[in-house]
């Protein structure tokens, strides 16, 4: 079985942008999700008021998720799933600081609250058969709160491991950093971040070559990504492509948003040692 799965970040709503602001470009954001028609998106820099918009304009999928502010205000990185594929069981959040339950802290140097919103959904066709996703945005000033910020998704995901058992995991998210930083290196599988080893593999099969992600509004390819999917535990990346269009004659935000296909894999049970 495949799923297909988004990662997107919105730009957040500013009056500034003027005619690219989200005003603007709400319709072209809701038309990039219906061209790829994924399973599963992630959002990043979605305040409640563009959540408000831009949901009629999906209405075959649902969301989970609340905001980064003690208040639930503020961003969210906010989960839509397909109504017709998929239903959630449970959702929770966390913060990425050294208090991950308290709402609206702030972790290590990072210049703002920053969250991971995840969620375990049961396969519609499948019902016994259930999936968890992860969505999260690391700060974008912060050395030390996006090694910590990416350390604890991580500790997260092995934590669910343990208590739901083995489920196949899903990453998404804007990790400010690009394929040679040592977060992305470690959320890949390739090396050790402070004695720990994640078993997950980037959905970009080269993703020195992906090109940019972050465009400013601009287009273009040349660069790196710093917008990713990872996928593990029995759901495995086939290949992974930065979209590059435009809708209704605009880009729908300064990011471009990542696209994914995996193969759901059956695995034998294991349990996962937490130190």
């Amino acid at each position: 079985m495949k799923i297909t799965a988004m990662s997107f970040n919105l730009r957040v709503r500013r009056l500034l942008d003027f005619h690219r602001s989200w005003v603007f470009r709400r319709e072209s954001a809701a038309l990039a999700v219906a061209a790829q028609k994924p399973c599963l998106v992630g959002f990043q820099e979605l305040t409640g008021r563009m959540l408000a918009e831009l949901a009629p304009l999906l209405p075959e999928y649902g969301h989970v998720g609340s905001g980064r502010n003690k208040d639930g205000s503020g961003e969210h990185n906010a989960i839509f799933y397909h109504r017709k594929r998929l239903a959630p069981l449970e959702w929770g959040q966390i913060w990425l600081s050294e208090a991950p339950q308290v709402p609206g802290s702030i972790g290590w140097d990072a210049r703002f609250p920053r969250i991971c919103t995840w969620t375990r959904l049961k396969l519609l066709k499948e019902p016994a058969v259930s999936i968890l996703m992860y969505n999260t945005h690391l700060d974008h000033i912060g050395r030390t709160a996006k090694r910590q910020g990416a350390l604890l998704v991580w500790r997260t995901i092995r934590a669910h491991q343990e208590s739901f058992g083995p489920t196949p995991v899903l990453l998404a998210g804007d990790f400010n950093a690009g394929p040679e930083h040592p977060v992305i290196r470690f959320l890949s599988g390739e090396e050790e971040l402070e004695g720990e080893r994640s078993p997950l593999a980037n959905a970009f099969a080269d993703p020195q070559h992906a090109g940019k992600t972050h465009h400013g509004f601009l287009g273009g390819k040349l660069g790196k990504p710093i917008d990713y999917l990872f996928g593990g535990f029995g759901l495995l990346p086939l290949h992974g492509d930065v979209i590059r269009s435009r809708y209704n004659g605009r880009y729908p935000s300064d990011h471009y948003p990542v696209s994914a296909v995996f193969r759901l894999q059956r695995f034998k049970p294991r349990t996962i040692q937490i130190p």
